[in-house]
C-alpha cells in the first residue's frame, strides 16, 4: 500500500505575516536614508524635475527672476508632528567648510530670496508632506554661485512616541546666478518702456544734429531758388513785353 503525504493546512494568518513583512520591506527601502537609522523624521527633496543630484537643491536662475523646488517631509512615528521649515544663510567653518546659520541670526545673503509657502507643516503619522518654496533673485545680483540652506526643524508634539527632539536637518541650496532676464543671449523680450524712450531721444538728438550741420547748406539752396524764381518772371516779362 503507498502512502501519501498528509496536506498541512495552512492558516490565513501566515499569510498576513508574510504580507506584512513583504510590505515592511519595501517602506524601508522606498524611505529616506535617515529613516534607516531609527530617526523619528526624514527630509529629501520633493521628487520632481529638478537637479537634486547633490543630495540638496541646485537651481539656475537669471537675476530678476525666480525658480520653485520643494522638500518633502517624513513623520515616522505614531503622532502628528509638527515642523517649522526655514531658510538659513551660509556661513564659514574654521576647517573652510560652511554650516547653516543659528535660527537667530539675522538673514543678509541668499536666504533672503528664498519664500516657503508653509512655514508650519503638521505632518500625519507614518506619512509625509511636501512644502513647495520660491527662490527670487534680485535683478542686481552678481553672477556666479551661491549658496543658502533650506532647514526643517521639529516641534514639540503631544502623545507618546512623538518628536522630542530639536535637531534640525539642512539641505543645501545652490543658485547659479546666469545672467539678467531678457538679455541678448537668452529669450527675446519687447523693448521696455524706458528702452523705447531711450531711443526716440536718441532719434530726436539725432535730427537737431542733421539740422544744426546743413543749416548754410539748405540756405544756399532756398537762396538759389528764390533767384531761379526771380530769372524766370523776368523772362516771361520781357516776352509780354516783346
Amino acid at each position: 500500500m503507498i502512502e501519501r503525504p498528509v496536506r498541512r493546512p495552512v492558516h490565513r494568518s501566515s499569510y498576513r505575516r508574510a504580507l506584512a513583512s513583504v510590505a515592511v520591506a519595501l517602506l524601508t527601502f522606498s524611505a529616506p536614508a535617515a529613516a534607516q537609522a531609527g530617526v523619528p523624521y526624514a527630509v529629501r527633496p520633493a521628487p520632481g524635475a529638478g537637479d537634486h543630484s547633490s543630495g540638496g537643491f541646485n537651481v539656475s536662475v537669471r537675476a530678476g527672476s525666480a525658480a520653485s523646488d520643494a522638500v518633502q517631509i517624513f513623520n515616522l512615528t505614531d503622532d502628528p508632528a509638527s515642523f517649522d521649515v526655514y531658510a538659513a544663510d551660509a556661513v564659514p567653518k574654521a576647517d573652510g567648510g560652511l554650516v547653516p546659520a543659528a535660527r537667530e541670526a539675522q538673514v543678509t545673503g541668499p536666504a533672503a530670496w528664498i519664500t516657503v509657502d508653509q512655514a508650519t507643516v503638521e505632518v500625519p503619522p507614518k506619512s509625509s508632506v511636501i512644502v513647495s518654496f520660491i527662490i527670487g533673485v534680485p535683478l542686481s545680483t552678481p553672477f556666479g554661485a551661491h549658496t543658502a540652506a533650506l532647514l526643517v526643524e521639529p516641534q514639540h508634539a503631544s502623545g507618546s512616541g512623538a518628536i522630542t527632539s530639536k535637531t534640525r536637518v539642512a539641505l543645501w541650496v545652490r543658485v547659479k546666478v546666469t545672467g539678467v532676464e531678457g538679455e541678448v543671449l537668452g529669450d527675446m523680450q519687447p523693448p521696455s518702456g524706458l528702452l523705447w524712450l531711450l531711443l526716440i531721444l536718441m532719434g530726436l538728438a539725432f535730427l537737431a544734429w542733421l539740422t544744426y550741420v546743413t543749416r548754410d547748406r539748405r540756405r544756399r539752396w532756398v537762396q538759389e531758388r528764390r533767384e531761379e524764381r526771380v530769372l524766370l518772371r523776368d523772362f516771361r516779362n520781357r516776352r509780354r513785353h516783346d
